[in-house]
């Protein structure tokens, strides 16, 4: 039995969907007695249906629903769907978006989830959160749930993802270099406590990738550390219970963009958090050149015209950051902000980035 709030199964590794029927039926038992759920999406279907054959195929009465968008009402239809059917177990198969619904219908059903992960490009994929928008054209928001009973990675599968998709998990993975930072001071001011188990976790997975020799994010290995960098990074946030250890004042700059910004600025949130997270360093008085060199190690673009981002933007999202997160006692609550500083951050970004 499971006690400890925490996933059975953490695998990463070649061909591991092979493996699900004995995942789950160690999550369950005898599981081919009892019904259970498919949620997956029609590229990920139509491209890997050799995933979907070999939970159908092994599973009694497994049946496989498809999503084509992931908002709040969503996961609450499908919990539904799973409570009046009788639904033993999800099977969630699909990108980010995917996993998030699956996991929030999941928790509200109160059913376990087992994540098949398809991208790399947010903490989100272990975390005991699910990030839905409310709806359409609605920023999103991070909704408390239970972590996936089980989260399995493959890495053929994964290696597989847009490039960028990789570096968008890999920015979100350096930003920490602030958030753990904005966690001591909160400590530090008595707002805070910080679980050191936690923050351990969160410093290692970017330890993993601040001093990897690999800088080819496609490369098997790179994908493998990627993966536990990721999930050692949710995981942390149940461990710590609170987002602290994976989101300071960084990610208080990327969802600025995204709840006031998002009609002008298409930009992954874990690309706008390491964008934020030069920045963030600056304001905490430390030095950016490691981050830099981070960065370009990677060859993340976090130029902010890069993503159409003008000084006045930038501005304004920096502005309003803090109060995106009241509740996140960051850098941001002992730094003057003003637009002539600000400006004068963007104008060294385009300059050394």
């Amino acid at each position: 039995m499971n006690r400890s709030g925490l996933p059975v199964h953490l695998l990463v590794e070649e061909g591991v969907y092979d493996r699900i029927p004995e995942v789950a039926a160690d999550i369950l038992g005898d599981i081919g007695a009892r019904r259970s759920l498919v949620l997956t999406q029609y590229q990920v279907s139509d491209k890997y249906p050799q995933v979907i054959e070999t939970i159908t195929g092994t599973f009694e009465g497994a049946e496989v629903r498809l999503s084509e968008t992931a908002y709040y009402e969503d996961a609450l239809s499908f919990a539904r769907y799973i409570t009046g059917n009788d639904i033993r177990m999800v099977f969630a198969f699909g990108d980010t978006d995917l996993l998030n619904l699956a996991k929030y219908a999941g928790y509200i059903a109160q059913v376990p989830v087992i994540s098949i992960v398809v991208t790399l490009d947010s903490d989100s994929i272990a975390a005991p959160a699910a990030v839905l928008r409310p709806a359409e054209g609605k920023a999103r928001v991070a909704y408390n749930c239970t972590v996936p009973a089980a989260v399995l990675v493959d890495i053929d599968i994964v290696s597989k993802a847009p490039e960028l998709e990789l570096k968008t998990g890999t920015a979100d993975v350096i930003s920490k270099f602030s958030s753990l930072y904005d966690w001591r001071l909160a400590e530090a001011r008595n707002h805070d406590r910080v679980n050191d188990f936690a923050y351990m976790m969160t410093e290692m997975a970017l330890n993993s990738i601040r001093f990897s020799e690999d800088s080819d994010l496609t490369g098997r290995d790179s994908v493998a550390r990627l993966a536990e960098a990721l999930i050692m990074c949710g995981l942390s946030v149940q461990v710590a219970d609170t987002f602290a250890p994976v989101s300071g004042s960084e990610h208080t700059f990327a969802y600025a963009l995204e709840m006031f910004y998002a009609d002008q600025v298409q930009i992954p949130r874990g690309i706008a958090a390491a964008m934020g997270t030069y920045a963030s360093a600056v304001f905490q008085d430390r030095p950016v050149d490691r981050f830099c060199q981070l960065i370009k190690k990677y060859q993340i673009r976090i130029k902010p015209s890069s993503w159409g981002i003008d000084r006045e933007l930038f501005a304004g999202a920096w502005l309003k950051a803090a109060h995106t997160r009241p509740d996140l006692y960051t850098v941001l609550y002992e730094t003057h902000m003003n637009e002539n500083k600000l400006h004068a951050i963007y104008d060294e970004m385009e300059l050394v980035l």
